[in-house]
């Protein structure tokens, strides 16, 4: 899925407008509060934007997003080791999985990371 926009304001519409779409209404992992606290405002990405990657359900999903000229890649797969997640790039290793289990503070570490 490719997702463009030129503002802030027409982010938010079309992440509603993808999510509106998306058949799954499903259960939020209970990482997302703390991981939309490292990834959301780095990005500019939208509370939404970061529980509709997170999801369950899926096994797995691909988002390109284009914001202020600049294109972030996110794909996610969810299987019974947690949330595998990788950004910017098709090619290469997970960056990371993340569990329920995890503690906050693991967590967080392994998302600092990636979104200095």
């Amino acid at each position: 899925m490719k997702v463009k926009i030129n503002s802030y304001d027409e982010l938010s519409t079309s992440i509603s407008d993808v999510i509106a779409r998306t058949p799954h209404a499903l259960s939020i992992h209970p990482t997302v509060k703390l991981m939309h606290g490292f990834i959301a405002p780095k990005l500019d990405f939208s509370r939404d934007l970061v529980e509709w990657f997170f999801r369950k359900g899926a096994p797995s999903r691909s988002v390109w997003i284009t914001y202020q000229d600049a294109t972030f890649y996110f794909r996610y797969e969810v299987n019974s080791a947690g949330i595998l997640m990788k950004k910017d790039s098709m090619q290469g290793d997970w960056l990371e999985t993340f569990s329920a289990d995890d503690s906050e503070q693991n967590i967080a570490q392994k998302l600092a990371k990636h979104f200095p």
